[in-house]
């Protein structure tokens, strides 16, 4: 009877024991995953492309430095549907699913400031990516300079036209920090140092080369004497390019455009496009996601990070990706 008594206790005592190793190895108890919602405001652009590129990396590079698993969720607005709305509907999806981090790339700087403030009340950690908007709730900012970079477009236009003409300009639309001020300053300079160059006026494509083909053409339909284009992302670059490529004014309407792209790439070596304004979204994506493993980790971070731009021609196509 006491041996069978003595089995009892060990059998118990290495039930508990068991019971306590089952209790430690609980993922209840295990690093947990920081999910990252990395909205932008399409999925079409390379540009967002190369984005997502460099904030994967950073992820994959950060889960073996710091042994912790780091979800990036790359979401944008569809083609069809490129408004507040759709992306206002993706933050709130990130907040229901309970995002750690949401880096953003606001569509508007007015229409997102519900959403990011409604993300912010939740307890997430905001990165803005890109484009701005009119709060001062986000942790981090990682842009390129727009103001700076559409006076460097400026410049490059007037040189290529003679400092004089007729110049028209594809926006993406009239709202949106980034392409507000890439427009603005590139209007700004041309007058404050071309008085002699004439900005014919300024159409909006959505950021769909589609429609700056057609903006494009209504423009040389209207002013047969126009000497210039300017165009202020990827799709309204590659849209406006195609337009002059088919009215066979290559050389004769000169081209300053934004972003890059395997398109964009070809419109500059076919003497197409004169030169385009190179971000670095790969960089914004890239030390977007260390910012934000920064900030939620309480480590020092920079809360405005300036990605920098370059200048493409054909003298420097083959040297960029």
């Amino acid at each position: 009877m006491k041996i069978l008594n003595w089995i009892g206790i060990l059998i118990l005592t290495l039930l508990f024991a068991f019971s306590f190793i089952v209790c430690d190895s609980n993922p209840d108890n295990e690093t947990q995953s920081i999910k990252i919602a990395l909205i932008t405001m399409d999925i079409v652009d390379v540009h967002w492309a190369k984005m997502n590129k460099g904030a994967q990396d950073m992820a994959k590079e950060l889960k073996n430095s710091l042994n912790t698993s780091i979800i990036v969720t790359w979401q944008g607005c569809k083609p069809d549907n490129i408004s507040v709305t759709a992306q206002e509907a993706l933050i709130d999806a990130s907040i229901k699913k309970q995002a750690d981090i949401i880096m953003l790339a606001p569509l508007s700087y007015e229409g997102m400031v519900p959403a990011i403030q409604r993300a912010k009340n939740a307890g997430i950690k905001i990165v803005l990516v890109d484009a701005g908007a009119n709060t001062d709730v986000y942790d981090s900012f990682l842009k390129t300079d727009n103001a700076e970079a559409a006076k460097l477009a400026a410049d490059e236009l007037a040189s290529f036209i003679g400092e004089s003409g007729k110049v028209a300009i594809i926006n993406v639309q009239s709202d949106g920090e980034t392409v507000t001020s890439r427009e603005n300053a590139f209007k700004t300079r041309i007058k404050e140092k071309y008085p002699a160059i004439e900005i014919v006026g300024t159409k909006y494509c959505e950021g769909n080369p589609e429609i700056a083909f057609v903006l494009a053409n209504e423009f040389m339909d209207l002013h047969n004497d126009l000497v210039g284009f300017y165009s202020c992302n990827e799709g309204a670059t590659i849209g406006t390019g195609k337009a002059i490529k088919d009215a066979g004014k290559a050389g004769v309407i000169h081209f300053v455009g934004f972003d890059w792209s395997s398109e964009i790439k070809d419109l500059v070596e076919t003497g197409i496009l004169d030169a385009a304004i190179v971000q670095n979204p790969y960089q914004m994506g890239y030390l977007g996601v260390k910012t934000a493993i920064d900030i939620l980790h309480d480590n020092p971070f920079e809360r405005e990070i300036d990605t920098g731009v370059i200048i493409a021609t054909t003298e420097n196509a083959d040297t960029i990706n």
